[in-house]
Order: C-alpha cells, then sequence, then structure tokens
C-alpha cells in the first residue's frame, strides 16, 4: 500500500521465508536480517491493530499503530498511535 522500499534497509516478505504475522518467528528474522540483537531496540509500525501491533509486542517490540480512521480497539496495547505518516517522524 505504500512505497516504503527507499526508506528501509531490509524487507521481510511472508511468501518468501514461509512465515506470516502474528508469528514471532517472522519478527525474529526481521531482527536478524539488520543486526539487531535485542528486540527493546526495535520499532514496529504497523496498521493492522490484531497482526501487526499485537505480533509485534507478542515478539518484544514497541509498537507504533498507524490509524489513519481514527479506530479505537478497546484493549490498546501499542506504545503510540498516530494517524499520519508525519507524526512518526515526530516519534524518531
Amino acid at each position: 500500500r505504500f512505497n516504503f522500499s527507499g526508506l528501509v534497509d531490509s524487507m521481510i516478505v511472508s511468501s518468501e521465508v514461509g512465515i506470516a504475522k502474528p508469528d514471532k518467528q517472522i519478527f525474529d528474522i526481521a531482527l536478524e536480517s539488520v543486526s539487531v540483537p535485542n528486540s527493546k531496540n526495535a520499532l514496529f509500525v504497523g496498521d493492522h491493530y490484531d497482526v501487526d501491533i499485537l505480533g509485534a509486542k507478542n515478539a518484544g517490540w514497541q509498537t507504533v499503530w498507524f490509524s489513519p480512521t481514527h479506530q479505537h480497539q478497546t484493549t490498546l496495547e501499542a506504545d503510540y498511535t498516530i494517524n499520519s505518516l508525519h507524526q512518526l517522524i515526530e516519534l524518531l
């Protein structure tokens, strides 16, 4: 949906590795691909709460829920919630 390919060091495609979110293993593979030894040093930005945010939290990552439609979850576990990508720059 968004073209971030020029902004990232590595991209993991679930169909290529045979593992999909919210499986913790795909988050571990992502850490290894950029040589980050600890998930506490990682920040995951996702727009699907159930697979992105809950999956990343389960893997020990900090999370940013990108919710442009201002959806609210009853039990919000994301560390941050943003509704525009400009807000992400402010967080970083």
